[in-house]
């Protein structure tokens, strides 16, 4: 089961950092060793990260992964009060 709100949480913080260094899809997708087309999914809410995929991207924008995943979830909407 996925967690609430995880993957806009995910879309809006890397679409956000990516911006923040400067860097297109493309070029994230190429610091990463990923393609473009899954950078866009991840961005789109379309795909799902997995930890493997959060840290590379965290080290393409050299981030501490820990760091990077802690904004992930300071961002997730759980619905709870």
């Amino acid at each position: 089961e996925d967690l609430p709100g995880l993957k806009s949480a995910i879309a809006t913080v890397l679409r956000r950092v990516r911006r923040e260094a400067r860097l297109s899809q493309q070029k994230l997708a190429d610091f990463a060793g990923l393609s473009r087309i899954h950078i866009a999914q991840l961005e789109g809410r379309r795909q799902n990260a997995t930890l493997n995929v959060l840290l590379l991207i965290a080290m393409a924008l050299n981030l501490d992964g820990l760091s990077l995943l802690r904004m992930f979830m300071k961002n997730v909407d759980t619905g709870k009060s």
